[in-house]
């Protein structure tokens, strides 16, 4: 029993990510974007004022080399702006990021793409269910976070 839970929730978990990245890969494509660039693009639009590199990583949930390599590219292809720095030492780390126009207008389509995304994943469940689900999913993350501190 305990073998088949195990192997069921880590299978599932890992098959559903799998999935995620497949369909952010395709979708994102066609954008010049690619599927780890989605929780920056997705973050800054939410955040118009802008972001810091070490805020964007917190809020992305990725490392900050990571969100480095990526704010690199976006910038270049102009997607992303980087600002100034207003402290003493003028680097890119503190400087806000922003979403440029062509990043905004890109936003717009790929927010569509998530609303449909999203429904469609969740249309074979009621909204009880979906609660639910979102509820034990959460409990399951902050029960795993515990473990091994």
């Amino acid at each position: 029993m305990f073998e088949e839970r195990f192997e069921d929730f880590v299978g599932l978990i890992a098959t559903i990510e799998k999935e995620i990245q497949r369909i952010k890969t395709a979708e994102l494509a066609r954008f010049g974007l690619r599927a780890g660039d989605l929780m920056c693009v997705y973050n800054l639009q939410k955040h118009p004022e802008g972001l810091t590199s070490a805020e964007l990583a917190r809020l992305a949930g990725i490392d900050r080399a990571a969100v480095s390599r990526v704010v690199c590219r976006l910038s270049a292809e102009s997607f992303i702006e980087v600002g100034e720095d207003d402290g003493p030492s003028n680097g890119r780390y503190r400087a806000p990021l922003r979403l440029t126009e062509k990043g905004h207008a890109v936003m717009v389509e790929v927010d569509d793409i998530i609303r449909n995304v999203v429904s469609a994943a969740g249309s074979g469940l009621s909204a009880e269910n979906r609660e639910a689900m979102y509820k034990s999913l959460s409990s399951v993350l902050e029960q795993l976070k515990n473990i091994s501190v």
